[in-house]
């Protein structure tokens, strides 16, 4: 089953600190997902933690 991610897993969607923590808890529990059916984790997931990651230090 496909999941649509919310527009909040784009670093510039996001207002504050939790719109960008969300959107990253959101990818990773995608990508647990994806692993868990055995599927492979598509690049831009990746991209978009890398992007979003910075702003949460």
């Amino acid at each position: 089953m496909k999941t649509k991610l919310s527009p909040y897993t784009i670093a510039s969607n996001c207002t504050d600190l939790t719109d960008i923590r969300d959107g990253i808890n959101e990818i990773q529990d995608e990508m647990k997902r994806l692993v868990s059916e055995g599927k492979n984790v598509p690049s831009f997931f990746y991209v978009s933690i890398r992007r979003n990651a910075p702003f949460t230090l």
